[in-house]
């Protein structure tokens, strides 16, 4: 079994075992937890993989994915959430030498800095608490690749591109003020490559742990 999957099976046993019992707790604290989640205003931390979904990027291979976000609770049942991630994908191509005709390796590294900021819901289903969210970011991508010519050549190119994210997840108390949780995130967007517009559509798996006040 991989690392990664060693990973998420403890997270879902975690999760499934419900909420942790913090000393000085009484029955009503802990159901007023479960319903309501421990706190007003959340500090997470996210890590995982990025999965590329989209045929412009199949030459890529699954990169790390990690996340800093903060949600501040306004109902009851939503709140609104503010980000900032990134996430790389390396990948392998093949270039043509104009002059020679010579067909050589390409190595890539695309690398995405979303800033993201949207609405979160969530509920209390049994021991866990779900929640869904959907919003917009400003993508900030770049892309090194190195041809292997004779001299080998560095290109790289800069963009900043508009994206739309959306995603659900669940989480569990497992301290008095803190939470453990998985989530799934699709971010649908593009960016600019020396002169040409591809797709970003990348599929966001990750572990989170977070702080509430």
């Amino acid at each position: 079994m991989s690392t990664t999957a060693r990973a998420a099976a403890l997270t879902l046993s975690l999760l499934l075992s419900g909420p942790a019992r913090a000393e000085g707790w009484s029955p009503e604290e802990e159901r007023e937890i479960s319903r309501r989640g421990p706190g007003d205003t959340a500090v997470s931390a996210r890590f995982g993989e990025a999965i590329p979904e989209h045929p412009a990027l199949g030459g890529f291979r699954h990169g790390r994915f990690f996340e800093i976000d903060v949600d501040r609770r306004i109902l009851p049942w939503l709140a609104v959430e503010g980000s900032v991630g990134r996430f790389s994908l390396r990948g392998t191509g093949r270039a043509v030498d104009q002059s020679s005709g010579q067909t050589v390796e390409l190595d890539a590294e695309l690398a995405s800095l979303p800033v993201g900021l949207g609405l979160r819901t969530e509920a209390a289903l049994g021991p866990v608490r779900w929640h869904g969210l959907a919003g917009v970011a400003i993508n900030f991508v770049s892309i090194d690749a190195t041809a292997e010519f004779s001299t080998p050549i560095h290109l790289s190119d800069r963009s900043t591109r508009g994206a739309f994210q959306a995603g659900t997840g669940i989480a569990s108390v497992v301290a008095q003020r803190w939470t453990l949780g998985a989530e799934v995130r699709y971010l649908v967007g593009t960016f600019r490559s020396f002169g040409a517009i591809f797709r970003l559509d990348s599929l966001l798996v990750s572990a989170a742990v977070s702080c509430w006040f």
